[in-house]
């Protein structure tokens, strides 16, 4: 099909779907055509290259954008973000840059916003906790380098959340006890530091936490207990201190490694600790040399 019959399918049926291409976005006309009426956009899994068009902004009925997995690049442009219809925006596995713009703010039926594997950096923004309906927010891979804004604890719809691999600073905000309906946490290789917070023992029916290679410091909350978990991830930290009870043993063993100040009856864990006013000393697989 030519360039002119994909233009006037979009038009007609209000969808514009393609696959197994390799030219810049543009050169489907999305620059050059009044898409005033598209709602679906689906150019997922293809090898667009080439900048994000202003004038996908100006499509005021699209309800999903799905551009996952090509070769875009540069910055997102600022109306594209606040596009008020959408409820998915999925730009993961691209090369798109620069930072997210405050217009998120206007996104309000927002629910799936994934912008995984890019290279977007600066603060996630305080707007984001304005986003009353979103549900999953993967955003790992990237190069944030801001707080986890407090604003975000507002979001009492959250299901997922995957904040991993960027460059996150401070602790995890209060408040997050909001999250009742969270069952993914993922903040894994950051810079996060403080304690992590009794809170999140709290949340009902969270069942994946990943809290591994911060800098997560004193000891593991005992409220964690609570959880019902399929995966616990902590290790690669700096926590100290006795282990709560029920994961002090060898089946929770690969869920702490790495965390040179955490004691438990786990074999290799436990630095040099006192019992009974005595020094003991435990050696641990792979101690080369003592020292008075």
């Amino acid at each position: 099909m030519g360039s002119k019959g994909l233009y006037r399918r979009a038009l007609l049926v209000q969808n514009y779907y393609t696959d197994s291409n390799c030219l810049t976005i543009n050169s489907v006309g999305l620059c050059r055509v009044n898409l005033g009426k598209l709602e679906d956009l689906v150019l997922m899994y293809n090898s667009f290259f080439g900048e994000v068009p202003v004038s996908l902004g100006k499509c005021k009925s699209l309800l999903r954008v799905r551009l996952k997995h090509n070769g875009l690049t540069g910055g997102v442009p600022d109306n594209f973000w606040g596009l008020r219809r959408v409820y998915l925006l999925e730009l993961d596995e691209n090369l798109l840059s620069g930072q997210v713009s405050p217009s998120i703010s206007n996104a309000h039926n927002l629910s799936i916003l994934l912008i995984s594997g890019n290279q977007f950096s600066g603060p996630i923004l305080d707007e984001i906790g304005l986003l009353g309906n979103l549900v999953v927010f993967f955003g790992s891979g990237n190069s944030f380098t801001s707080r986890i804004p407090a604003s975000m604890v507002k979001l009492r719809q959250l299901d997922r959340l995957d904040l991993s691999k960027n460059e996150l600073i401070g602790g995890i905000p209060e408040g997050i006890s909001k999250w009742v309906n969270l069952n993914e946490l993922n903040l894994a290789n950051n810079r996060l530091s403080g304690r992590i917070p009794s809170e999140v023992g709290s949340l009902p029916v969270l069942n994946y936490l990943d809290l591994s290679r911060n800098l997560f410091s004193r000891k593991v909350p005992i409220k964690l207990q609570n959880l019902k978990l399929n995966l616990l991830n902590l290790s690669n930290n700096q926590l100290s201190g006795e282990l709560p009870p029920l994961y002090a043993n060898e089946i929770c063993s690969k869920s702490f490694p790495c965390n040179p100040g955490l004691c438990g009856d786990i074999a290799g864990l436990c630095p040099d600790t006192e019992v009974n006013g005595r020094m003991v000393l435990v050696l641990t697989e792979g101690a080369g040399e003592l020292r008075g």
